[in-house]
């Protein structure tokens, strides 16, 4: 997997381990990552669920599910939260 691909994913792990399972939104990926265009997250989330890493549900802005087990290796350190759940 690609070192792009990684950091959006730890992100969506770790937004969703603080944010009660909520997925982040395409926007709110593209700050967190530091990607500028929101095409470019789509591209890679394309990819991640083409691979059978996500799936995305149609219509709904927070509509990424994890497949199980597929990410459970990822790392969970308290400073590499999102930053709106530090303060």
């Amino acid at each position: 997997m690609s070192n792009h691909r990684k950091r959006i994913l730890n992100y969506i792990v770790l937004y969703k381990y603080t944010h009660d399972g909520l997925s982040p939104t395409i926007r709110e990926i593209c700050r967190g990552c530091k990607i500028a265009s929101t095409s470019t997250a789509v591209f890679h989330l394309n990819i991640m669920e083409s691979k059978g890493i996500l799936s995305r549900m149609p219509g709904e802005p927070r509509g990424i599910m994890l497949t199980h087990g597929r990410w459970s290796y990822l790392p969970m350190p308290e400073n590499n939260l999102p930053d709106e759940k530090l303060s």
